[in-house]
Order: C-alpha cells, then sequence, then structure tokens
C-alpha cells in the first residue's frame, strides 16, 4: 500500500506494516501524527486486512502470555494454593480488624 508517486514512511506494528505518505499526496488523506493514509479502496482493504492480522497475532501473544503464567506441576498448584490460603488469611484479619472500629 505505497503511494507509487512519492516516497511514503512506515511504522510497524506487531506482524503488519502500515505505510504512510507525504501529505502533498493527493490519493491519501491526512491522520493524527502528522502521516496519511491511502483513501483508494483497495489501499484501504489491505490496511484493514493488516490491522485484522495485527490483532490476531496480538490475540495470539496474550493467550500464549496467559498459558506460560499457568502453574505446569502439581507442586506449582500447591504452591499456589498455600499463598491463596495465606493471602484470605490475612484478609479475613483485617475483616476482623475493620468490624472493631
Amino acid at each position: 500500500m505505497q503511494c507509487v508517486l512519492h516516497t511514503t514512511q512506515t511504522f510497524q506494528v506487531p506482524g503488519t506494516t502500515v505505510y504512510l505518505s507525504p501529505l502533498h499526496c493527493p490519493n491519501y488523506t491526512p491522520v493524527a501524527g502528522g502521516g496519511t493514509v491511502s483513501t483508494d479502496a483497495e489501499a484501504l482493504e489491505a490496511l484493514k486486512g493488516q490491522l485484522r492480522q495485527a490483532i490476531a497475532n496480538i490475540e495470539q501473544a496474550e493467550k500464549a502470555e496467559t498459558e506460560a503464567m499457568q502453574p505446569r506441576t502439581e507442586a506449582e498448584v500447591e504452591e499456589m494454593q498455600g499463598k491463596l490460603r495465606e493471602a484470605m488469611a490475612e484478609l479475613e484479619k483485617r475483616k476482623e480488624q475493620l468490624r472493631k472500629r
């Protein structure tokens, strides 16, 4: 999605590239931040596809990160349960302190 008449600048979003042309190109519309985006229907459809792919890449990375944070062994699960029990006990103590006020 480049303006063939003018030099373009690009910026990266994980998994995609968005091309920005100089402001004087008649086939492009100014956008916030000083660049422009093509108003050509094909170019806009291509940009939408790139954005959809970037969103899919981000969602996939989020899913992988969430899975990586899950406990992997029974011992890790038990450790987390112990920490949760300790946190619950602290909350119960705090609750009692607040009731006495």
